[in-house]
């Protein structure tokens, strides 16, 4: 009786989330960092991230938290977003735009002019953990003075984890999952 319960104890472990949040169970992105710069860097490299990519590193750890975002999460969601800053998509490294973001017109996946170029690295990633701790519910959250251009009040505090941010963030259902999967990779 003992090892069955010890058993299904260990299996039901496995199948918890990395963490939970105060609105519901799932990935927070909202909280503490969990991890670290060498972490995320070694990680890149493990995945044969472009060079930017890693140099970057500390810039989103020390942005995310600042902002009260767990870095851990936007560094997976640029990796994704980016191909770890191959660009294999419509935009370019030079957009420093390290998640895709649209501008605030918006437009069509495929059009450059409907996205988003960042003077700086930091001016990116900026406006990438703005917009996450906007659809998170963030306390601090709307800023007057944020680099997103589409920090619109009314995505504020739709999503409650990661997970939600499928079919939100982008169109895909499975986004926010495929990201945290990432995470834990």
């Amino acid at each position: 009786m003992k090892k069955i319960f010890n058993i299904m104890l260990a299996l039901l472990l496995v199948f918890i989330p990395i963490t939970s949040n105060a609105k519901g169970v799932g990935q927070a992105i909202i909280g503490p960092p969990t991890t670290t710069v060498e972490k995320m860097k070694d990680w890149a490299r493990s995945k044969g991230a472009h060079e930017e990519f890693i140099r970057q590193a500390q810039t989103f750890y020390d942005v995310s938290v600042r902002y009260g975002i767990d870095p851990a999460v936007t560094y997976a969601q640029s990796a994704k977003e980016t191909n770890y800053f191959k660009f294999t998509g419509v935009l370019t490294i030079d957009y420093k735009n390290p998640c895709g973001m649209k501008t605030s017109s918006g437009g069509g996946d495929y059009d450059k002019t409907a996205h988003q170029k960042f003077s700086t690295w930091e001016e990116g990633i900026t406006a990438q953990v703005h917009h996450l701790a906007l659809y998170a519910g963030h306390k601090d959250f709307p800023k007057a003075d944020s680099p997103d251009p589409r920090h619109f009040p009314f995505i504020y505090n739709t999503v409650s984890c990661v997970e939600e941010l499928g079919g939100k963030w982008a169109p895909s259902k499975t986004y926010g999952s495929e990201i945290v999967n990432m995470m834990r990779a």
